[in-house]
């Protein structure tokens, strides 16, 4: 990561809570979310839904949470917070409950206990001016906001896990991997809260958001970031960074002096050290060889194996350290395997 000042103290944040820590049932708050109740959710049989719940000022800021019908009364417990895909310009939460291997997962996790959130968030736009960095100052302060929100929404402040395909995939990887972001000298008590996580399950991911580094994730191919693009991936190539794209061909030069600082912003992969949370990664093995295609370019495993081999160089034993899920691993089953031996 980037330089923690203070990792001894959130070590120790990280290992005060429990699965179930006891509090009292005036506390919980339950009439807050009551108004965002629903039924006949694709959950409703599994869990308790409150839908379209906000935790920001934009319409883009609301997010599901569901609780399980198992919960025992008065305790706190382990979260799965999902991010959708969409390579940050579109879809919504919604669509993660139109996959039905996800309905079988998210149900699975409801009856081991667990309670999910999914959330949308802010897309990047025709002229887009901030970046990725609008979407990730999301997720961000999504896990703040729930955390700050313990115990009346149900929710285990130390016991969060970030799950997400591709974009989504890129956002909890850039929040679990930074440093703790929490702002201690805010007046808002919300940013004062720890950023960091107990674990992250990643599909399909990418290997970081500076996708200069990409021609090192795909070295073997020879691959550049600035040829082959049409119109469209120039200007989100640009957009990423909140720049417009100009006219004719990407001046390399000028892009990566334009682009340097923010690059290092969002390069996760830079961030990882011995002292990062287990991470699940899930790219599936039939996407491999030559990048030549949108699927692969930006689904394809060599980002799974880079951030492997990133996670080697600072950790180690990734037993101990980092442990790192790519392609297929004996030592875990599926992702419920994965988010029981986090939260247990």
């Amino acid at each position: 990561m980037m330089g923690c000042s203070s990792c001894h103290e959130l070590n120790q944040i990280l290992e005060t809570g429990t699965s179930t820590e006891t509090v009292s049932e005036s506390s919980t708050g339950a009439s807050d979310l009551d108004r965002y109740r629903v039924n006949g959710h694709e959950l409703s049989s599994h869990g308790i839904v409150y839908e379209d719940v906000p935790y920001g000022s934009d319409s883009k800021n609301d997010y599901d949470l569901i609780l399980p019908n198992n919960r025992a009364a008065g305790t706190l417990i382990p979260v799965v917070i999902y991010f959708h895909g969409g390579g940050f310009v579109q879809g919504n939460k919604n669509s993660l409950y139109k996959k039905p291997a996800l309905i079988k997962e998210m149900t699975a996790l409801l009856q081991s206990g667990y309670a999910l959130a999914n959330a949308n968030y802010r897309l990047l736009e025709t002229g887009e001016k901030e970046g990725v960095i609008k979407c990730l100052k999301d997720a961000k302060y999504l896990v703040q906001k729930m955390k700050n929100e313990s115990p009346k929404n149900g929710i285990n402040p130390n016991k969060i896990i970030l799950s997400g395909s591709s974009a989504g995939a890129s956002m909890a990887l850039w929040l679990a991997l930074n440093d703790d972001m929490a702002d201690k000298e805010s007046s808002n008590p919300v940013l004062r809260e720890s950023t960091r996580v107990a674990g992250v399950v990643a599909e399909n991911a990418q290997s970081t958001l500076d996708l200069v580094r990409w021609e090192d994730v795909f070295k073997e191919y020879n691959w550049k970031y600035n040829e082959g693009l049409d119109e469209e991936m120039k200007a989100r190539l640009y957009g990423m960074y909140g720049l417009s794209a100009p006219s004719g061909n990407v001046d390399r030069s000028a892009f990566e002096n334009a682009t340097s600082d923010y690059r290092h912003k969002v390069d996760f992969a830079s961030f990882m050290d011995a002292g990062d949370p287990p991470l699940f990664i899930a790219n599936k093995p039939n996407l491999d060889g030559p990048p030549t295609e949108k699927n692969l370019i930006f689904h394809h495993r060599e980002h799974a194996h880079y951030l492997e081999m990133q996670s080697a160089k600072v950790g180690g034993n990734f037993d101990a350290g980092n442990e790192f899920y790519y392609l297929t691993n004996p030592k875990s089953k599926d992702v419920l395997d994965f988010v029981d031996r986090v939260f247990k």
